[in-house]
Formats: structure tokens, C-alpha cells, sequence
């Protein structure tokens, strides 16, 4: 068995309370959708590894090469639906650090893509019917189906029906947020929901 593993930027705790409260407001006034309740992040690589030990070792040596930036995320945008769950995605887009995290999520693939196993793979097949050739080929060489030069790097707030999105994001307003990226985050599977494993420290 693998370990499903997401490697990414853990957010400070004044972004985070701010998801959470959101989350709590948007279930309370409207209808907080099916997407799971994971600990708010910035994703920067998915997939399945036999040795997550071995990953590790393999950061560590990464982030050497990296040095600390600064971030700016600006909401509230969205995905209009989510291939898997069919609902729309709120999030906080990444609008200031984008080509630091372009850079570290190809060092990251760079690093640890070939040491996958095919659980993740299998499963994001087996979720999506409509995936073209090209989104086939960019999971099985990058881990994910969009392509890397137009990946949005974002924190998912939370999924809700189509039909809100309008006045859901209406009520919300707009919310910003900067701060400094100082360490790269491990989060696990665990009960189905993401859940932060472990910091790295960036050079």
C-alpha cells in the first residue's frame, strides 16, 4: 500500500482561520459542497509513493537549492467545476509568486516524479472518463492533467453548487493576503482529507 502524498506551501494561521471561517459561514447561509475538508494549502504536486521516507531525503536535499519568497493570494475566484466532483471550486489565487512556485514545482517533479508508484495515477483515471490524450500524458510525466505552463496555483476555500456561485462570491467579497513562503509542507492521506505531516525549512 502507498502513501498518498502532497507536497506544497502550508498557509500561515491568519489565512487559515480565514478559510475555515469561511467554510463555517458558507454551510451555515448556503450549502458547503462535497469537496473534502482538507487542510487549507497551496498544492504543488500530488501522487503515491511505496517510501515516503525516501521522499523525504529527497526534499531535504531540494530545498537546499531554494531560497525564501514572498506570496500574495487574492479571492474570492473560482473554478468554475471541478472535474471530479462536478461542483464549483472557491479559491484564493495565487496573484504575486507565481514564478517561485512555477520553478520549485519543477524542481519538486523533477525530484521525486519518477519514484512514484501507480496508485494516484490509476485513481485519477478512474474518476475522469473525458480525459483527452495530452491530460493522459501529463499525469503519467508531471502528475497532474493541466499543463504546468498553465497550472493555477491556488488554496481551495471549498466546493458549492453551481447555482451559488454568484451570490456566494457576491457576499464574500474580495480577501488578500501576503506573506512570506519560508518552508516547503508534506501533508498525508489520512481519512480521506489531506492532513499536514511535516515543514521543511527553505534555504
Amino acid at each position: 500500500m502507498g502513501h498518498t502524498t502532497l507536497i506544497g506551501i502550508k498557509l500561515p494561521y491568519n489565512v487559515n482561520k480565514k478559510i475555515f471561517d469561511l467554510r463555517k459561514k458558507i454551510n451555515f447561509n448556503y450549502t458547503l459542497g462535497q469537496y473534502p475538508n482538507h487542510e487549507p494549502h497551496i498544492t504543488l504536486y500530488i501522487n503515491s509513493f511505496n517510501n515516503i521516507n525516501f521522499i523525504e531525503k529527497k526534499l531535504i536535499k531540494l530545498i537546499d537549492t531554494v531560497p525564501s519568497f514572498d506570496i500574495k493570494l487574492e479571492g474570492i475566484n473560482s473554478f468554475e467545476s471541478d472535474p471530479i466532483t462536478k461542483e464549483s471550486i472557491l479559491i484564493l489565487k495565487v496573484k504575486k509568486g507565481i514564478t517561485n512556485l512555477k520553478n520549485l514545482q519543477k524542481k519538486i517533479i523533477k525530484s521525486v516524479h519518477s519514484f512514484r508508484n501507480q496508485e494516484y495515477s490509476n485513481w485519477l483515471f478512474s474518476q475522469n472518463n473525458t480525459l483527452n490524450k495530452e491530460k493522459k500524458e501529463n499525469i503519467i510525466n508531471t502528475g497532474t492533467p493541466i499543463n504546468l505552463e498553465e497550472y493555477d496555483f491556488h488554496a481551495t476555500i471549498c466546493s458549492i453548487p453551481q447555482k451559488e456561485l454568484t451570490k456566494i462570491k457576491k457576499d464574500i467579497g474580495k480577501i488578500t493576503f501576503e506573506f512570506q513562503v519560508k518552508k516547503l509542507s508534506v501533508f498525508i492521506i489520512k481519512n480521506d482529507k489531506f492532513v499536514f505531516w511535516k515543514d521543511y525549512s527553505l534555504k
